[in-house]
């Protein structure tokens, strides 16, 4: 069954369950569909953080409750794939991002002992 809304190229965290991803190439006409992947449960601190602004153009401001301290925030392209890393000593914190191009990043924090944010999407002009 489609979700509703997530037909863009990045789909974050969509919480347990199995998904297959269809791409079209015009309505109901299916190109391309991936093996069935399955999502299961991790463990995630629930303590609340947030960045400023969004969009930004040189840097962001960081402010994360204590749960993350002595952590690290994490830039990824959309990919996934890890850009930069910042140690979270303090909150707030302010990141200078200039270096990157404009366009769409995720920022996910971790915590000493591993643990894991969920993605946010941060948007550079």
């Amino acid at each position: 069954m489609p979700m509703a809304g997530e037909e863009g190229a990045t789909l974050l965290n969509p919480g347990e369950g199995t998904y297959v991803v269809t791409v079209t190439d015009f309505v109901g006409c299916p190109a391309v569909e991936s093996a069935a992947t399955t999502y299961v449960g991790m463990a995630t601190i629930d303590d609340h953080w947030s960045v400023a602004p969004n969009p930004f153009q040189m840097r962001l401001q960081l402010s994360a409750g204590r749960a993350w301290a002595g952590g690290e925030a994490v830039l990824m392209d959309l990919s996934g794939r890890v850009l930069e890393r910042h140690a979270l000593s303090g909150s707030p914190v302010s990141w200078d991002l200039g270096i990157w191009p404009a366009g769409t990043y995720l920022l996910r924090l971790k915590a000493q002992d591993g643990r894991m944010s969920s993605a946010q999407r941060v948007v550079k002009r």
